[in-house]
Formats: C-alpha cells, structure tokens, sequence
C-alpha cells in the first residue's frame, strides 16, 4: 500500500479505474485492485465440506458413546476425529453432490475384541431378538464379554445406544422397545466390550 498526499483525493474512499482508495487513521491510502481472487467454493472445497457434513450428521447421536467404543488407543477427546475420520474414509459412497452413508461400512466400535461368526436379529410381539453365535473367535474373546448395540431410526435419523451388561455365553438379547414402533426394522449395529471395560470389538452392521 502506498500514502497519497494528492489533495483532491484527500478523504477519499472508494476505487478509481484499478486503484483502491482507503482511510487509516486520517490519512489516504491506494493500493491496486487484486488481478484474481481466491476460489474459496472450489469444486473440491465444496465435496469435502458435504463429506464432513455427512459424516457428522450421521455419527452426531453417537457422540458421547463414540469416547468408549472408539479411542484407537488415544485421549476421549480425539475419539470422536478418530471415528469421523474412518468412516468419513470408509463408509462414505457416492459423488459429489451425491453422497451417502453405506450402512455396511460403519464403525461405531473400533478394538481387538472378536465378532461373533453369525448374528441375527428380527423383530418380535416384545421388541427386536438379536441371537448370536456363542464360541469365541480369537483370542481377545471372553464368554463374559458383554453385548452392546447402536441403533438409528430408518426415517429421522437420531439415534441410540445401550451397554446390555448381558454376557457373550447367553447367547441373545431381547430389546424390549418401542421407539420404532409402527416403522420398518431399524438400522442396528452389534459389538462386544470386555468385561474390565478396557476394550472392544468392531462394530458389525445387521442386515
């Protein structure tokens, strides 16, 4: 920038063909008009700001869970970057301006904890009977591990949680709920955590 001691542009302000006028602390000031601007809504900028859009909205009913079931071995307080990186990673599909959560590739529990080989779930008169094999399946495995589950609802989207406290050698779990009373099935994800509560398993999508 440059001072102007131009009497007939003293207290001016405003542009004048590629010149900039301006006032600071009484005195005139010109500068050139820039030749470009930053592209701040870039294609790129804007696909990157729906995937975090996305990928938060969806995990945002987990967030508090989320300190528990996905610390990777760091602080609670990056828990939750840690899940919105995976899934913003793993679980997003689509193309810009279309993109969208795939439900098979979310992780809402990340640990060495070993999955059962099969689970089922289907709804019944009381609620929702989730089954599961009870043999272990690695070596991080316990009959007293115990069954945690997350679900979403399939049309508004909050969601839910519950630590069961039922062990891995019961074999199954009844949800007596009606929070999606007159809806289709909901969006369920099933996990383990040991019984010292110091690890967990992943988290496997029911389908």
């Amino acid at each position: 920038m440059a001072r102007t001691k131009n009497r007939l542009l003293q207290n001016f302000s405003g542009t004048l063909d590629d010149l900039v006028f301006y006032q600071v602390d009484g005195e005139t000031y010109v500068r050139t008009k820039p030749v470009t601007y930053n592209d701040r809504q870039s294609l790129a900028q804007l696909a990157q700001r729906q995937r975090l859009k996305v990928v938060n909205r969806f995990l945002a009913p987990f967030k508090k869970v989320l300190r528990q079931t996905f610390q990777l071995e760091a602080s609670e307080r990056k828990a939750y970057g840690n899940a919105s990186s995976y899934n913003m990673k793993h679980s997003l599909t689509g193309t810009y301006p279309h993109l969208s959560i795939d439900k098979t590739k979310v992780r809402l529990s990340m640990g060495p904890i070993g999955l059962p080989a099969h689970v089922t779930i289907k709804p019944t008169d009381n609620g929702f009977l989730m089954e599961w094999d009870t043999a272990l399946t690695n070596s991080h495995s316990a009959t007293d591990d115990t069954f945690l589950f997350f679900a979403t609802h399939p049309y508004h989207g909050y969601g839910y949680y519950h630590f069961t406290g039922v062990r891995r050698s019961q074999g199954r779990f009844l949800w007596d709920s009606n929070l999606f009373e007159g809806h289709r099935k909901p969006d369920v994800w099933i996990a383990f955590r040991n019984a010292e509560e110091t690890a967990v398993s992943e988290s496997w999508y029911l389908e």
